[in-house]
């Protein structure tokens, strides 16, 4: 049984009550202002809409999302933010942080921090120590998305994901569709397929991971740090994924569906599958895709039970994707 890789935060405390809801305005057309300071004149971060603090962090945060309309913006100001539950969200919307060092999210180990029935944004954060065990209230009724579960799409720009947890799919983010760029994945774990991201539902969806890192996170199925359902067609390029661990197959990535021509230059180190496809394990039915992945992309020392198989798998007997 593979241990999970959760981080324990010391000195966090929850403080107890819930404060009185402040009448605001909107700061400007579709943008509020959520952070530390005690002005809420609303406007900026130095006078936002919504007052935090380390015993509401998450119910302040929730209340700029009851007041937003579809495609506005929630601005996270520079701070810590401690969720004892998750912000709902069922509009499209977009979160932007102060910087992945200088706007952080943590769950403490309770709860998943953003649930989303419509496309999500996130870009210039850090999510860490969130828990989606018990909450059945992701894609499909499952405990998916230890961090971020959107039934939509979810775009993650410039944000890191930091030991997070889910009880099912996606230890970090489960979505319909994901669209990463310039992010990091550490320390994620799933307890089935997808130790970082899983995604699933959306038909014809068409994720694209760039320019972005996954290190350490753990799958004891399918997908050490990432697992794509049937529907979807996934491309991954100038990323790093190194020192994934998965259970059964694909050590990296487990993709029904995978752009051959278009994946390219992405470097696969010691990634471990305990079967097949130490780094890839891919569903295609032309032989010549392995020998495609391995002259565009970089391939050092990935394990798997069946040595030919250290670094890609493709099973050519079609795909099956989804949750059982």
């Amino acid at each position: 049984m593979i241990n999970r890789m959760i981080a324990i935060l010391s000195g966090a405390a929850l403080l107890g009550a819930v404060f009185a809801t402040p009448n605001v305005t909107r700061a400007s057309s579709g943008t509020w202002y959520v952070g530390p300071n005690t002005n809420v004149s609303g406007g900026s971060c130095a006078d936002p809409d919504f007052s935090t603090n380390e015993s509401n962090d998450d119910v302040k945060v929730q209340l700029a999302v009851d007041g937003a309309t579809a495609g506005d913006t929630i601005i996270l100001c520079e701070g810590e933010y401690f969720f004892t539950d998750q912000v709902s969200i069922v509009i499209d919307l977009t979160f932007i942080g102060a910087g992945e060092e200088s706007t952080v999210i943590d769950g403490q180990d309770t709860t998943r921090l953003f649930n989303s029935t419509a496309n999500l944004t996130l870009e210039s954060m850090t999510l860490q120590n969130a828990d989606s065990s018990g909450m059945n209230d992701c894609i499909s009724s499952w405990q998916d998305g230890g961090a971020v579960c959107a039934n939509g799409v979810a775009s993650l720009r410039s944000t890191q994901f930091l030991n997070n947890y889910s009880d099912e799919y996606g230890g970090a983010v489960a979505a319909g569709e994901v669209r990463i760029t310039s992010s990091v994945f550490t320390g994620n774990e799933a307890r089935l397929e997808g130790g970082a991201v899983a995604t699933e539902v959306l038909v014809d969806a068409a994720s694209v991971i760039e320019e972005s890192v996954f290190r350490g996170n753990i799958a004891p199925g399918d997908g050490g740090a990432v697992w794509t359902g049937s529907t979807d067609t996934l491309t991954i390029s100038r990323s790093q994924f190194i020192g994934n661990e998965a259970g059964d197959d694909g050590g990296a990535v487990w993709a029904v569906k995978l752009n051959v021509a278009q994946s390219r230059r992405n470097l696969f180190r010691a990634n471990v599958a305990g079967d097949l496809g130490g780094a890839l394990y891919v569903y295609s039915s032309r032989r010549s895709d392995a020998a495609k992945l391995k002259r565009a992309n970089r391939f050092y020392r990935n394990q798997s039970a069946k040595r030919s198989a250290s670094d890609i798998f493709v099973d050519r007997d079609g795909g099956m994707g989804g949750p059982p």
